[in-house]
C-alpha cells in the first residue's frame, strides 16, 4: 500500500470512529488529479445541513482540508490534519483518543 493510501485509510478510520459524517452518502474515498495533472488521494464526507468536507492527500506531509463551513486549511502532517478535524468537530471526537 502506498504512503498516501495508508494516510487515507488512517483518516477514514478516524472519521468513522468520530462519527463525523451524517450525510447519506457516507465517507467517499478516491484518487484524483488536479488541474495541473498532480494526482492525490481524496476523502469526502458531510455533516447534514452543516458542512461538506473534502480532504486532499498529496503526500503524508502535505494535506489540504476544504470545508464549506471553515474554509481551507493546509496541513504539514497527518497529525496536524487530525487536530484540525478534532477542533472543528469537537462534539464528534472518538473516545479512544483518535
Amino acid at each position: 500500500m502506498s504512503e498516501r493510501a495508508t494516510v487515507q485509510e488512517r483518516l477514514i478510520e478516524w472519521i468513522n470512529a468520530a462519527g463525523c459524517f451524517t450525510a447519506p452518502y457516507g465517507v467517499l474515498a478516491s484518487t484524483r488529479a488536479d488541474k495541473g495533472g498532480k494526482t492525490f488521494r481524496s476523502i469526502t464526507f458531510g455533516v447534514a445541513r452543516v458542512s461538506d468536507v473534502w480532504l486532499k492527500i498529496y503526500s503524508p506531509k502535505f494535506l489540504v482540508i476544504n470545508d464549506s463551513r471553515y474554509g481551507q486549511v493546509k496541513c504539514g502532517s497527518v497529525d496536524e490534519a487530525l487536530k484540525v478535524l478534532a477542533e472543528n468537530y469537537r462534539v464528534m471526537q472518538p473516545t479512544n483518543g483518535g
